[in-house]
């Protein structure tokens, strides 16, 4: 039976929270084409696992409170489409097979956060990747440009789930969208039931980054 979706959405919100203790959340990468999202792995990814076959993409809003689905699709039954590290799914475009929810995607706001989850993993069945998911927030410079501020995992902000660049003055907005991105640093991804050693770095030293769906965390 294809899976609905409502029980779709619940994942991506919940993340590996209902995974099994060898789960594996990896992060997933979002850079702007053309002005717009685009969803990918990180090189180092792809050459760690292979290419991943992804069967659903689903994009919240985190900033509202609760949490609101912006926009997904669903691929029919036991399908998926290879996702490369030089290739990305563009937000609003969908394969044509897909069920898509809602048909047209809305225009994404910028000084909201927004959480992208990427539904499958290498088709390895060994390996234990069972999806990516990556926060950002879209900005734009004084010039009028618009830019993505990608999240680190292990930053407060991915915890908070509200935009850095809003607590910033104009100057500290300027430095957040450079080309550099310092709010986003590529950390290991975690393993879902393991216990992490350090308890003082987060709210809950057990299964804290599959329950926050923080991947990057060195667990």
């Amino acid at each position: 039976m294809p899976i609905c979706h409502k029980s779709l959405l619940v994942l991506a919100l919940m993340t590996c929270m209902s995974a099994s203790a060898t789960s594996r959340m990896a992060y997933a990468e979002v850079q702007l084409k053309n002005g717009i999202p685009c969803f990918t792995i990180s090189q180092k990814e792809e050459a760690r696992n292979g290419l991943p076959q992804i069967s659903a993409v689903v994009l919240t809003d985190v900033s509202a409170k609760p949490a609101v689905k912006v926009w997904s699709f669903l691929l029919p039954g036991t399908a998926t489409i290879p996702v490369h590290a030089k290739s990305c799914l563009l937000y609003g475009l969908a394969p044509a097979t897909a069920e898509v929810k809602p048909p047209k995607a809305p225009p994404l706001k910028t000084g909201r956060m927004y959480d992208v989850f990427l539904n499958g993993g290498p088709a390895d069945p060994s390996d234990p990747t069972r999806g990516y998911v990556g926060k950002f927030c879209l900005i734009t410079s004084i010039s009028g440009e618009r830019k993505i501020l990608r999240i680190d995992s292990d930053s407060q902000a991915w915890i908070d789930e509200i935009c850095p660049v809003q607590k910033y003055e104009k100057h500290d907005v300027l430095a957040a969208e450079s080309p550099v991105h310092t709010a986003h640093v590529p950390r290991p991804a975690c393993l879902c039931g393991q216990v992490f050693p350090d308890p003082r770095r987060l709210r809950s030293s057990q299964d804290h980054c599959c329950q926050q769906g923080r991947p990057g965390m060195d667990c």
